[in-house]
């Protein structure tokens, strides 16, 4: 559980200066940030920052000072449920008073050892809360725009989501191919990524992979190669400028599968070199995305595959994950937990696996088995 909050505070730490705070207040001399430059996303080469959770942008965005900005949120769930009067009134002591983001972190830490006071379904709302965020625009994870015919039913899933914020959902309205209101007096568009504007001024963009993870059904239907090149090429399409980007994986809270961690690697290239898209992906990318398709047709078959895509790459964790995988589908256990273990030693992000192989096992009735995966997370 601390292991996460380490690793996001030595992120913060090592990407100090990769988000400006999109103010023109100035700061002491001794204190000053150098402001990033603005970039145009899938064009200019930038840096990202990848987190474990959506929750741990708040005290990553208040400790670089952003305030009043723009949020591009690419993710499968839109963060504006609010949240009870009193778990806010801590979180703003944390963030405001006190200042402690290593507590405000900790209150949204889907391990911590406390219950949570807000988690990614609250985030944007905890956000605007705190002065960070002024105006949200949500890329749904759809294929294709939100239309006319689409809306009604697009109103009810919102309202399944955030039932008890009926009245905002009510009073949206459909502006062309954005759907456009308010949520606790924030303005808010949902919007499919194809539709996105070109947005005046620099924002806040955060991708979180459960978008992905959402629209992928399996390598007959939608390859995994094509879905990742095709959501870059669709985003730089946007015109949109950024001087924070953010990749959130979202293995912890159980919103991603482990399975899907690899992209957030995948993403962070891409927005290192745009030009990668225009190329053929890298042998391993390629050898890999062959290895699922052998995988989805036979399990067995795919160890060979991934063994041998190990001899070449041995310090590939995702590919010691699919492995482990691999080993779970067709019971050998041992061999899966032995496949996890490295993958968890590569990136410790990794260590999700156990809980989720875990969730599996019980819900196939083997308790036991369960239990052993737990206990091999302990060590």
């Amino acid at each position: 559980m601390k292991k996460l909050i380490t690793l996001f505070i030595l992120a913060a730490a090592i990407t100090i200066a990769a988000c400006s705070n999109g103010t023109t207040k100035e700061k002491p001399e001794a204190a000053a940030t150098p402001p990033m430059p603005v970039l145009k996303v899938g064009v200019d080469p930038m840096d990202v920052l990848v987190l474990e959770q959506d929750t741990f942008h708040v005290p990553f965005w208040l400790d670089k000072g952003i305030k009043g900005r723009t949020l591009v949120r690419i993710s499968a769930v839109d963060g504006l449920s609010a949240i009870a009067p009193d778990n806010m009134g801590a979180i703003k002591d944390a963030a405001l008073k006190s200042a402690d983001m290593d507590a405000l972190a900790n209150m949204g830490n889907a391990l911590w050892k406390d219950k949570p006071l807000y988690s990614t379904e609250n985030t944007v709302y905890v956000a605007h809360q705190l002065g960070i965020v002024d105006r949200v625009y949500w890329v749904v994870p759809r294929f294709g725009s939100i239309t006319h015919e689409g809306f009604q039913e697009f109103k009810q899933y919102l309202l399944k989501a955030s039932p008890g914020q009926r009245k905002d959902v009510d009073s949206l309205v459909l502006n062309g191919k954005l759907v456009e209101g308010t949520f606790d007096g924030m303005p808010v568009t949902f919007v499919g990524l194809q539709d996105l504007p070109a947005l005046d001024g620099p924002v806040l963009l955060q991708v979180d992979i459960s978008f992905l993870s959402t629209l992928y059904m399996n390598e007959k239907s939608t390859r995994i190669l094509a879905l990742v090149s095709g959501f870059f090429d669709t985003l730089k399409k946007s015109g949109i400028k950024s001087d924070c980007v953010t990749v959130v994986t979202s293995n912890a809270n159980g919103l991603v599968p482990v399975k899907f961690r690899f992209l957030a690697g995948y993403l962070a290239s891409m927005f290192k070199d745009p030009a990668l898209i225009a190329k053929d992906p890298p042998a391993l990318w390629s050898e890999s995305a062959e290895a699922w398709l052998i995988e989805q047709k036979s399990p067995k078959e795919s160890i060979a595959v991934y063994k041998d895509i190990l001899k070449k790459y041995p310090e590939v964790a995702a590919t010691h994950y699919d492995l482990s995988y691999a080993y779970f589908m067709v019971n050998e256990l041992e061999s899966c937990r032995k496949e996890l273990a490295e993958a968890a030693r590569l990136d410790p992000g990794y260590e999700s696996g156990y809980a989720e192989f875990a969730a599996a096992l019980r819900e196939d009735g083997k308790k036991a088995e369960a239990e052993g995966f737990l206990a091999s997370s302990a060590r």
